[in-house]
Formats: structure tokens, C-alpha cells, sequence
């Protein structure tokens, strides 16, 4: 019996000793199913429709890449395109696997990384069960999921973010060698999208929100330097492909999105704040499904609004200790002649002769409450102002109020100080990431969904914030199993999100043209194609197929469309319009999205 006998503190041993891996090999193997049945859900669903007309411009971008030289000067704009992730696509394409598919593993292999990210973000905040929450979290937000592994270079450029500030946190407080994997990842979220490049601030600002400044800027200068070296080496493909092509492709595009203005949606500052539950949820399923995703939205907007409440209550107490520290130092160092007579109320109540202005018992409140009216005024002003002024004005706000505060904790004599400012540090730079996102997307006049993938990552913080805290307030019998089961409802809750509809009809309808097409002329290589969707046509045919932008609702741009075709000898017309009166051209095909026009031969 005795070789039967189970020996339960050699089982306990091991699980003692991988505890604290066990939470990341949760998120990895959680990870890796979700991005596993994105693309599947994916591939088999076709998701590219009218709202995803630019994974067909990062695809033919990818071919270019690859060596398939399909498109001429009339696909110059590709030259805007984010280089990163047409490029990752174009290594699939040179292996042979020409696809959609292959666009979707690459982003959704940043999807992977990105909760991989988060939980190695956040534990240096958190332990790693919160750790584990905040990046299941993450990961299971509909926003996120509806645009991880669809093509989409928001989630890259997002991941890419995560981790550069990530290293560069560890730079700061382990070692300056980190410096040579953030920055250059830093570099690289740009070329993956332009938004990445807000990170460079975020990052400045992280570095002068620690205490002693003036000799941070001497330690972290040589590294840091070395790591922004780095970067450019990383990207210098991508800086010829421009110069050789004469242009300075997507910074182009950041700065026309920065100075444009005037549309539709106009300027809501609030947007995207009114918006969270939808990015939350998935709006799209049933109704007893919504209903249950709304409560449990909800029970997460509770918890990221209960947040502010420790943050308020930690300045308030800091701001007491401070004020109490201050006014004994003071009277010690005033003492008046009749001292010894002198009660301890009269003591507390001694007002010393002479302050220095910024040790001022009041005056440093004061500079809090003017630095948060400031930003409340910046904030409230956005869109009034250029964006450029409204960022740079923030983060003024941000780094003078990084500069009371730790003038504050140092005048407090704690052992603890030191940790007090990392963790400040810490919280600084994701208030500081999410709202620098939030005031350059709303100051710009188009809005959207998708743009707030960028300030997900802070939002998680803020939620894993407001829940580490709410477990330690709450005298609550069974307080420590709330973490674990919302961590479990979370896990649940993602794989529901996936039943999002797909549009699959617009996909079907144009392979059905291309194939018609091809049977129709086999010869179809050597014409010359135009259509109003150049770039759905362009992939699926591996050939350059003119793009005519010009809305056909009006007589005039009829008339320009025939002219150009009959300029460059223009064979067919691929329409999303049928029944169109294009003299000249007859309509020989039309299915539910598209219709084929072709030349009268006589």
C-alpha cells in the first residue's frame, strides 16, 4: 500500500512553485484559442465588406512587397499606407500562401501578443491575478475583438505600444539596456500606424514625471539615444521605400488628419466617452444575450468609475500629511519665546512668520486644484483650439502636477515613499495615454469605433485600478472569490462576443464577377478595367484595376468616367450600379452587389 500512497506536499511543492505561471499560461492558452477562432470565424464569414475597404489596400500593399508588381500610377496612394503590416504579410505571401487568411494570422497573432502585453504591463502594478483579469479583460472587450485578426493595423500598433512602454518602464527602474527594446518598438508602432506615435510624449512624460529630474535627463540620456539609434536601423527599409519613391507616404496622412476638419459627425468631445458601453458589449446579439452583457458592462463601468474614489482619497491623504509635516517643521523652526507655555491646540494652530512660496500650506493645494482646472478647461476646449496646442497643454498639465506631487512626497518623511512615487509614475502615464488618445480623436471631426482600440489598454488599468481596490475596501465575507469569478464570467463572456455578424454577400458577389469575368474573356490580363470599388477588384483579379472615385449620381461624372475610359482604352467598367446609361458600354453582367460593363466593339 505504501508505493500506492499519494504524497499530497509533493503535488503541493509543485504548485507552489509554478503559481505564478500559472495565470500566464491561462492568458496564453486563453489567447491563443480566441485568435484561433477569429480566424477561422474570419475566413469562413468573409468579413471584408464596404467597412473594411482598406484591408484590400494592405493586401495589394502586401503583394507589392512580395515582389507581385500588379499596379501602376493610378496606386500611388499605397505609398500612404502603415508599412508594418503589409510588409509581415508579404513574408506569408513569398512562402506561397497568396490569401486573406494570411493578413488575418498576422494580426491576430498581435491580438496574441497584445494580452500577452497587458499582462506583463499590468503586473508591474498588480499581482498576477489582477494581472490575469486586466489582460482577459482587455482581450474580451467587443472593440477589440471585432477588429483583432480581421487585417485591421490598429491592434498591432496597439500591441506594439503596450510593450514599448512596458520595456520602457523596466529601463527606468531595472535596467537601462530595456531602453533598446522600447524605443525601437516605440518606432515600429508608428510604422505600423501613425496614431503609435503619440507613445514618443507618453514616454518623454514618464521619464520626467519620476523625482530628480535634472538627473534622470543625465542618467537615461545616452541609452536612451541609443535605443531611438536603434529604432531608425529597424526601419530603414521602410525610409528608402519612401525616399526612393519621392514621398513621405503616411506622415502625409497623420497630417492631414491632424489639419482637416468639417464633416458629417462634427466635434463631440464626448463621443467616445458616451460610446463605452458599446465598446464593451457586443450590440448585435440577442436580446437575452444583451441584457446579460449590459449588466455585466455595467458591474465593469461601476468598478472603472469607482476607481477615481482611492485616487481622490490617496491625494487627500497625502495633502493632510504634508500640510500636518509642514506646519510642525515650521513652528520647530519659529519657535516663539513663550514656546514651552504653549498648549498642543495652540500648537496646531501656530502659523509660522516666514514660508517659502511652494512649501506654503496652501498654496500647494491651491496649484492642484488650478493644475485639474486647467485640464478640465483644455479638455472641454477641444476642437476649438488646434490639436497640436490641446496635447502639448495636457501634458504640460500631466508633468506640473507629476512635479507637486512629488515635491509633496518627498517633504514626507515614509519609508514607503519610494514605491509611492513608482506606482504615481505608473498611474500618471496611463491617465496620461488614455487621455492624450481621447483628445486626439476627438478633436478631429471624424469619429469612429475603431479609433478607440487606442485607449483600451488604459481603460483595462482603470478597471484592474477600481478592482484591486474594491476587494481591499470591501468587508465582504466572500470578497476573494469576486476576482476569480469575474475573471471566469469574462472568459465566458468572450467567446459569446464572437457570434458578431459577418457580410459575407458583398465578398460572394465580387469573387462571382471575377469569375464570370474570366470565363467571359480569357484575355481579361491585357485589358484595361476600371470600377468604382478599384481596390475589392485589384486583389481578387491580381491586376491593376483603375479606381474612378467620382460618385456616379450626377450626369457630369458619367461623362468623366467615359472620357477617361475611352483616353486609356478602357475595356470594362465594374460597377456597384447597375442599370447605368454609359454610352459606349453595354451591361453584360449584374448580381446583387456588382454590375460588368463592357465596350461596344463595332
Amino acid at each position: 500500500m505504501g508505493l500506492f500512497k499519494i504524497n499530497f506536499d509533493f503535488f503541493y511543492s509543485i504548485f507552489e512553485k509554478y503559481r505564478k505561471k500559472i495565470p500566464f499560461l491561462i492568458i496564453l492558452s486563453y489567447s491563443i484559442a480566441i485568435m484561433t477562432l477569429l480566424i477561422v470565424i474570419n475566413t469562413e464569414y468573409k468579413i471584408l465588406d464596404y467597412n473594411r475597404l482598406d484591408m484590400y489596400l494592405y493586401l495589394i500593399q502586401s503583394l507589392e512587397f512580395s515582389g507581385n508588381h500588379i499596379v501602376g500610377n493610378s496606386y500611388n496612394y499605397l505609398n500612404n499606407l502603415s508599412p508594418l503590416i503589409p510588409f509581415l504579410t508579404s513574408l506569408v505571401f513569398r512562402l506561397g500562401f497568396i490569401n486573406e487568411t494570411a493578413i488575418y494570422l498576422v494580426t491576430g497573432v498581435f491580438y496574441v501578443f497584445g494580452i500577452i502585453g497587458m499582462y506583463l504591463l499590468l503586473n508591474l502594478r498588480f499581482d498576477e491575478k489582477f494581472s490575469m483579469f486586466g489582460a482577459i479583460l482587455w482581450g474580451s472587450l467587443s472593440i477589440v475583438l471585432k477588429w483583432a485578426a480581421s487585417g485591421s493595423i490598429d491592434i498591432p500598433s496597439v500591441t506594439l505600444t503596450i510593450f514599448s512602454l512596458y520595456f520602457i518602464i523596466l529601463a527606468t527602474e531595472k535596467n537601462q539596456k530595456y531602453f533598446y527594446l522600447g524605443l525601437p518598438l516605440a518606432i515600429l508602432a508608428f510604422f505600423a500606424k501613425y496614431t503609435g506615435g503619440l507613445v514618443f510624449p507618453l514616454i518623454i512624460l514618464y521619464l520626467l514625471s519620476k523625482t530628480n529630474v535634472k538627473s534622470n535627463i543625465k542618467k537615461y540620456l545616452k541609452n536612451f539615444m541609443g535605443g531611438c539609434f536603434l529604432g531608425l536601423v529597424c526601419v530603414l527599409p521602410f525610409i528608402y521605400n519612401y525616399l526612393s519613391n519621392n514621398s513621405v507616404g503616411f506622415v502625409n496622412q497623420a497630417q492631414e488628419v491632424v489639419i482637416s476638419s468639417s464633416t458629417s459627425w462634427g466635434i463631440n468631445i464626448f463621443y467616445y466617452i458616451i460610446n463605452v458601453p458599446l465598446f464593451i458589449i457586443n450590440s448585435e446579439k440577442n436580446i437575452p444575450w444583451i441584457i446579460l452583457d449590459l449588466i455585466l458592462a455595467g458591474i465593469i463601468l461601476l468598478i472603472g468609475i469607482y476607481s477615481l474614489i482611492p485616487i481622490y482619497k490617496k491625494i487627500k491623504n497625502i495633502l493632510r500629511k504634508y500640510h500636518n509635516n509642514h506646519t510642525h517643521e515650521n513652528y520647530n523652526n519659529n519657535e516663539p519665546e513663550n514656546y514651552n507655555n504653549h498648549t498642543h491646540e495652540n500648537y496646531n494652530n501656530y502659523e509660522p512668520k516666514e514660508k517659502n512660496l511652494l512649501n506654503g500650506r496652501k498654496i500647494v493645494k491651491k496649484l492642484f486644484i488650478i493644475n485639474i482646472l486647467s485640464f478640465a478647461i483644455i479638455f472641454l476646449t477641444v476642437g476649438q483650439v488646434s490639436f497640436i496646442y490641446s496635447e502639448i497643454l495636457v501634458l504640460i498639465c500631466f508633468f506640473t502636477f507629476s512635479l507637486l506631487f512629488n515635491h509633496v512626497i518627498k517633504s514626507i518623511p515614509h519609508k514607503n515613499n519610494e514605491q509611492v512615487c513608482k506606482n504615481f509614475s505608473y498611474d500618471l502615464l496611463m491617465y496620461a495615454w488614455f487621455f492624450s488618445y481621447l483628445i486626439f480623436f476627438s478633436s478631429h471631426s471624424v469619429k469612429g469605433f475603431r479609433y478607440f482600440l487606442s485607449m483600451t489598454p488604459p481603460f483595462a488599468f482603470f478597471i484592474v485600478f477600481g478592482m484591486s481596490n474594491l476587494v481591499k475596501d470591501w468587508k465582504f465575507k466572500y470578497k476573494k472569490n469576486i476576482l476569480p469569478l469575474m475573471t471566469i464570467l469574462l472568459i465566458l463572456f468572450s467567446f459569446t462576443q464572437l457570434t458578431m455578424s459577418k457580410n459575407p454577400d458583398l465578398v460572394n458577389d465580387a469573387n462571382e464577377c471575377v469569375l464570370w469575368l474570366k470565363n467571359h474573356d480569357p484575355d481579361y490580363e491585357n485589358k484595361i478595367i476600371y470600377s468604382d470599388k478599384g481596390e475589392i477588384f485589384t486583389w481578387y483579379l491580381k491586376k491593376e484595376v483603375i479606381y474612378f472615385n467620382n460618385p456616379l449620381k450626377q450626369e457630369s461624372a458619367i461623362n468623366n468616367l467615359i472620357e477617361k475610359m475611352e483616353e486609356n482604352n478602357g475595356t470594362y467598367f465594374i460597377s456597384q450600379h447597375n442599370n447605368l446609361k454609359l454610352k459606349g458600354y453595354n451591361e453584360i453582367m449584374s448580381n446583387g452587389h456588382f454590375s460588368i460593363y463592357e465596350k461596344e466593339f463595332r
